[in-house]
């Protein structure tokens, strides 16, 4: 869910929710993380350019690029592969589907 002007924040925190931490520390909306398959990266969609684009980040927040370029807005970024894939520490079940993923020959 999107709200215009609002500064939402992808954090990761203990099962209790204690220890969060912020991973995306940006003053924009970042919204609809997805944990990959192996639990290295968050797919992620964010206005931190001025438009809704669809970024990816290691899973400690680090390196985060921004894969869709542009103007229609890009929401929602799944993973290619399983059906069905469950968070780290089982925290959240999170329905997979299929995006393009960057230099893929297949359509």
């Amino acid at each position: 869910m999107r709200l215009e002007g609002l500064n939402s924040d992808i954090y990761v925190m203990d099962a209790d929710g204690k220890n969060p931490v912020n991973l995306t520390r940006n003053p924009t909306g970042n919204f609809d993380p997805s944990w990959s398959p192996d639990e290295t990266k968050i797919v992620f969609a964010s206005n931190r350019d001025g438009n809704y684009e669809i970024y990816v980040m290691n899973a400690d927040g680090s390196h985060i690029v921004r894969l869709t370029t542009h103007p229609a807005a890009d929401s929602s970024p799944v993973w290619f592969g399983a059906p069905l894939a469950v968070s780290p520490k089982r925290k959240l079940a999170t329905q997979w589907g299929k995006i393009k993923q960057k230099g893929s020959t297949n359509d």
